[in-house]
Formats: C-alpha cells, sequence, structure tokens
C-alpha cells in the first residue's frame, strides 16, 4: 500500500498514536488541575513532613506555588514523561527486534531497499510519533492552564517539551540500538528498561545521597531537566550531551546491522 517505509509505520502504528496521545494530554490536563491546591498555603506542611532522605524525590517547596515550577515538576520532572519513555522503548524495540522477531523485517530487506534506509526511516518514523505525543503533553498544560484561569511562556514551554522530547528518543534509542545490532527482543527491552529505571532511581536519589552523585551522569535525566528547563530555559550544553549520546549509538548499531547475516544472499 506504501512505498514509504515511515509513512507505511506511521499508518501502521495510527491507533497507538492516536490513543496515547490523547491518554498523555489528558493526564497533562488533569495535572494542571491540581495547581490552585498545590498553591494553598498548607502545601508548605505537607511537604515540610516528608523525611530529608526523600525530599528530592517531592522537590522544592516554592517553586510548586509558581505555574513554571509546578509545570517542570509535576509534568515534566519526571511524572509524565516516564510514560513517553515506556511507550519509546515498546516503539523501538518493536520496529527492530520484534519487526525482526515476526520475520517482518527480512521480508521487507529482501526486496530492493538498502538496509540503511530501513535504519533510518523506522528510526524517524518512531521518532515522528513521539514528537507527536510530547506535543500533545504541552497541548494538554495550555488547556490545563486555561481550565485554571493561568498562563504560562510559550517559549519556556516549547523548550521543555523539546527536552523531554530528545530524553525520550534517546532512551528509545537504547532499545532501537540494541534491537537492530542484535535482533534479540528479550535483550533490547531488558537493558533499555533496566537503564531508564536505574537512570530515575540514581537521578532521584543522587540529591540526598551523596554515594551516587558520581554515577549520576551517566544517567540521561541528569542533563534533561537540570537546571529545570521550564524555569530557566534549556541548557544547551546538556541538550548537545543527549543529542551525542543518539549519535554515537545510531552509529554503532547501523554498522551492526549493516552487517549482520539476516537474509541470505545479502
Amino acid at each position: 500500500m506504501f512505498n514509504n517505509i515511515i509513512t507505511k509505520t506511521l499508518y501502521e502504528k495510527r491507533w497507538m498514536l492516536i490513543g496515547w496521545s490523547i491518554g498523555l494530554a489528558a493526564t497533562a490536563v488533569l495535572t494542571m488541575s491540581l495547581y490552585p491546591s498545590f498553591n494553598q498555603q498548607g502545601i508548605d506542611q505537607i511537604i515540610g513532613s516528608v523525611p530529608e532522605s526523600l525530599r528530592s524525590l517531592v522537590g522544592d517547596v516554592s517553586s510548586y506555588k509558581t505555574i513554571p515550577g509546578f509545570i517542570a515538576q509535576q509534568i515534566y520532572g519526571p511524572q509524565i514523561p516516564i510514560f513517553t519513555i515506556i511507550l519509546a522503548i515498546m516503539l523501538f524495540y518493536g520496529l527492530s527486534a520484534g519487526d525482526e522477531d515476526r520475520g517482518t523485517l527480512e521480508t521487507l530487506l529482501a526486496q530492493p531497499v538498502s538496509r540503511t534506509k530501513v535504519y533510518f526511516h523506522k528510526f524517524f518514523a518512531a521518532s515522528a510519533i513521539l514528537l507527536v505525543m510530547v506535543l500533545f503533553i504541552a497541548i494538554g498544560v495550555l488547556i490545563g492552564l486555561a481550565i485554571i484561569g493561568e498562563s504560562t511562556s510559550l517559549l519556556r514551554l516549547t523548550q521543555a517539551s523539546f527536552a523531554c522530547y530528545l530524553m525520550t528518543v534517546a532512551y528509545g534509542m537504547v532499545a532501537y540500538a540494541i534491537g537492530t545490532a542484535t535482533g534479540k527482543k528479550g535483550l533490547a527491552i531488558a537493558i533499555a528498561s533496566i537503564y531508564a529505571f536505574l537512570s530515575f532511581f540514581i537521578s532521584s536519589l543522587a540529591p540526598a545521597v551523596k554515594a551516587l552523585r558520581p554515577i549520576e551522569k551517566g544517567s540521561l535525566f541528569y542533563y534533561y531537566n537540570s537546571p529545570q528547563t521550564m524555569v530557566v530555559g534549556l541548557d544547551w550544553r546538556n541538550m548537545t550531551i543527549i543529542i551525542v549520546s543518539i549519535l554515537v549509538m545510531m552509529s554503532v548499531s547501523l554498522v551492526f546491522f549493516k552487517n549482520r547475516d539476516l537474509v541470505r544472499g545479502d
């Protein structure tokens, strides 16, 4: 039906795209509707009662009382991005090791199409799907702000969405790199999921646990929202590190993918 792998992939994933986009937007709207409650005076005592060792998970009390701070911590920090990361891992391993496991990748490569084209078209299709979903998070934030009668900087919201998108693609790229390089679905899921979980765990506890700080720089969460993009804008040095990590994984896995024995005579 489609000659272009990107459009074919987008068509096949259309219902997933629609469902997740609506769900993420609704979650953002619901979260923003809670802002008036967090802005009340009593939140100081509630958050103040949290043990010091867990305070880093809650965040700064004062930031909850400002729109940018609330969005930074409750939308992008990283409650909702956790869902986009899970989706990215599912999506990227499905388009690599998942397709190979089902036999559709071998069928595709038997056609007059280069492996490089297949690799990049699948990557761009998955990246486009994730971009739409991240945009729907921002749309949900704007709808939520309209409901509660508040506003925020569109520039900061765009920057926060961009940072979220980059981090999401980077974690998905872990699954894609392993999936295309090895063809092992279980390995791609396991390593990408474990890395995402450990990254979140380490970055959440590092402010309170000094022993974790030296290894925190191995977490993409460390570069994603520190400092908070909604509050101070993008840290381009951190964004560059995330982009470089994507390019490195892409370059290495593409070499393996192009040289793997997938189709006889290829």
